[in-house]
């Protein structure tokens, strides 16, 4: 991938200048047939023809030598056309292509040689190569089915379904133009991933190949090569010299050596005797058959064939100082801190229970008395009827002082004529917001907003203690006595007003 991405400018200019005309070629054939599938079809088995583009390009930019457009191009005319009629026809679908390609276009062996050599580079890549494969596959089909749905982001959601309906009813027609687009599509995603599988069969390739070769040894001696052959002419002429010294220096030591013949070591042991003979032979051979000179024996013994492995020796347990001594006192000294603890923590309690054996003893009445009031409260309280004309009753508290009281009263009559007039069924104890919430069902929307300012009017006088002004609550009173027709008799009502 990295190769790829470094030499991209090359791979992707020959790549769009190869395949661009085979594309516009197959489609101009799909055109003659009427069948413009077939255009896609053939994009798709000329595969391993397009796929010498890259290889080609990395084959010789990794080694130092970029080629160039026009040189990649002119290349694929001649460059191992003999392998290219395997790789369309019975080896079309092998699952590792790009592993195999180098071996074959870059080697150059005979058929018999190139299977040997795919043996022996596949052995232990070969379900790499094919995960490589599957996994260049799913990205094409993942990249191609997201640029055909792209589409599908500038319409609008009313019209999906539309769409959706339009879109199978195309797809069962297949129209030229839908065909040209999955073609052209296709195509784009094979330029864009497929350069990068060659790149990675190849770098696949390359690996095997040091691991088999050492190929980066033979790329450091190449190196040196280069970096020797600038020196050249500074090495000849240092064997040059080496050569002009050499025949002095081998006269001068034959001449040592004839001036200081000294005598062999059998000439020095035998007194200058000439040792030779049947009988020398025969006492030098009896002499190693001696078995204190040649102590060799041959032992014939019966062993397994296929021996039981040795078990390992186990090691001897560690064999430490005695610390039995030491641990027994420090479980002594731990049950000792323990029980002083607890001795503490009861003294401790004894001294201080006048504080809280009080408090302890008159929990439980309290709490049994709270019991008993949450029981009697949780009891439903008696009823208190409403009064028969109920704007006398609330006119009577208000003005005699108990403004909470009548407001409290105007609040309950105003809750049971919205039951009695809605019908619905509120809880005891009903919350302000869930009468609210039952107001909605009044018929009128008037009578729904005189409601809430009522319910607004109790809220700030129950939990603000604000209460509002005597012209607004009897202008709120009369408007609920016209809207809810409570009975307010105009001799009642008019004065109760002159009297305020």
């Amino acid at each position: 991938m990295a190769l790829t991405r470094r030499y991209a400018k090359v791979i992707w200019a020959s790549w769009l200048a190869f395949t661009l005309p085979v594309l516009l070629l197959a489609h101009g054939v799909g055109w003659a047939l009427h069948r413009w599938w077939i255009a896609g079809l053939l994009m798709w088995w000329l595969k391993p023809l397009f796929d010498r583009v890259p290889l080609y390009v990395l084959s010789r930019a990794t080694f130092g030598d970029i080629p160039s457009l026009r040189q990649t191009l002119l290349a694929q005319r001649r460059w191992s056309g003999r392998w290219m009629w395997s790789y369309l026809t019975v080896r079309r679908l092998g699952p590792v292509r790009a592993l195999y390609l180098p071996v074959d276009l870059l080697e150059g062996s005979t058929a018999e040689r190139a299977r040997l050599r795919r043996q022996e580079v596949g052995s232990s890549i070969y379900g790499i190569s094919f995960l490589m494969t599957l996994m260049c596959c799913l990205f094409s089909a993942v990249l191609q089915v997201g640029l055909v749905g792209a589409a599908l982001l500038f319409i609008p959601n009313v019209y999906v379904s539309e769409v959706f309906q339009h879109a199978s009813a195309v797809l069962k027609a297949s129209p030229w133009w839908l065909l040209i687009t999955i073609n052209m599509t296709y195509w784009l995603v094979m330029s864009l991933i497929e350069p990068f599988y060659v790149g990675a069969g190849f770098g696949l390739y390359i690996n095997r190949r040091t691991q088999l070769e050492a190929w980066d040894i033979e790329l450091a001696f190449r190196r040196l090569r280069t970096r020797l052959a600038q020196a050249a002419s500074l090495l000849i002429c240092l064997l040059a010299l080496g050569l002009a010294i050499a025949p002095t220096s081998a006269r001068a030591y034959a001449k040592t050596q004839s001036t200081t013949t000294e005598p062999t070591d059998m000439q020095q042991i035998f007194g200058g005797q000439k040792v030779e003979g049947a009988a020398f032979r025969r006492a030098a051979e009896h002499a190693y058959a001696d078995p204190t000179l040649n102590p060799k024996q041959k032992i014939v013994s019966w062993k397994p064939r296929h021996p039981a492995p040795e078990k390992e020796a186990e090691m001897p347990p560690y064999q430490g100082p005695d610390l039995s001594g030491l641990g027994s006192l420090v479980a002594v000294t731990g049950k000792l801190l323990l029980w002083g603890l607890l001795a503490a923590l009861v003294i401790a309690l004894a001294l201080t229970a006048k504080r809280w054996l009080p408090w302890f003893r008159d929990g439980l009445p309290r709490e049994a008395a709270k019991e008993n009031e949450a029981v009697l409260r949780s009891e439903a309280p008696e009823v208190v009827p409403l009064p028969d004309n109920v704007p006398v009753a609330i006119r009577r508290m208000w003005y005699g002082g108990r403004r909470r009281e009548a407001l409290a009263l105007f609040y309950r009559a105003t809750v049971d004529t919205m039951v009695a007039q809605t019908h619905v069924m509120l809880v005891p104890g009903a919350t302000e917001a869930e009468c609210l919430r039952a107001s909605r069902k009044l018929a009128g929307s008037e009578d729904r907003d005189a409601f809430a300012r009522v319910v607004r009017m109790w809220q700030y006088a129950a939990y603000a203690q604000t209460f509002p002004s005597t012209e607004a609550f009897e202008s709120l009173l009369v408007e609920l006595v016209q809207r809810f027709a409570w009975s307010a008799p105009a001799a009642i009502v008019g004065p109760m007003v002159a009297t305020r």
